[in-house]
Parts: C-alpha cells; structure tokens; sequence
C-alpha cells in the first residue's frame, strides 16, 4: 500500500518533467506514465492526457515516444473492439486540447499505417448502434 502511494505521491513530479524541455526527460517521463496507467496507479489516467500535447513536440524522440503510449493505452494492437471502446471512453472525457492532440496522434498513425480500418470499422459499428 506504501509503495503504490508513494507512485501516486511521484505524478505531479512526472507530470513536471513532461514541462522541462529536455528530451530525454521527457521521454523517460512518458515512459514511466505508460508504466504507471498499465498498473493502474491512482491519478494516472489523467496524469497520461498531460503527455499528449507532446505530440506537436519538435524533437521526433518525444513525438515518437507519445505515439507509443497512446498506441500501447488506446490502440492495442489485435484488440479492434477493445481500442474502439477504449478511444470512445477518451473522447467522452477529453479536453478540447486533449481532442486536438489526439487528433493529430491518430492522424499520424494513419499516416504511418499504425491504426488498423477494423478499428475504424468498429468505431462506425458503436456510433451507429
């Protein structure tokens, strides 16, 4: 129970190197916020929206780094149906710049061929359902 309040108490000082500028450490501190939301670390949920914005990011580095977490956290791989509830779920949720960086992470999956049509498919099945 310490251990996994002292990971809760550390956001705010991750979230904080998100904003520092250096690239390694901001690529470190999205690694470690993916980390935190897979084991399901209290607060990291919204702790993890604050990378996004990094995708408009100048260092590729750090751009790739948060097309990594928001494909490992929204868009697994092989599990369509599960992406597209989970992308639902974030949107229902989301900022307006947490929409306008998810916007363009998924525009650029698409780009690079990252995000499957079966998730795309599954999307259209739940709006039209």
């Amino acid at each position: 129970v310490s251990f996994a309040t002292s990971l809760r108490d550390a956001l705010p000082a991750v979230v904080g190197i998100l904003r520092t500028g250096t690239t390694l450490d901001q690529v470190e501190a999205v690694s470690t916020l993916i980390l935190m939301q897979q084991f399901t670390v209290d607060g990291s949920d919204v702790s993890v929206k604050e990378a996004l914005p990094l995708i408009f990011s100048r260092e590729p580095s750090v751009r790739d780094a948060v097309m990594d977490a928001a494909t490992t956290l929204y868009v697994p791989q092989g599990l369509d149906s599960q992406a597209a509830v989970l992308l639902s779920k974030f949107v229902a949720t989301a900022t307006l710049g947490e929409l306008a960086s998810m916007e363009e992470i998924l525009a650029q999956m698409i780009r690079t061929e990252r995000f499957p049509e079966r998730i795309a498919s599954s999307l259209w099945d739940m709006v039209r359902s």
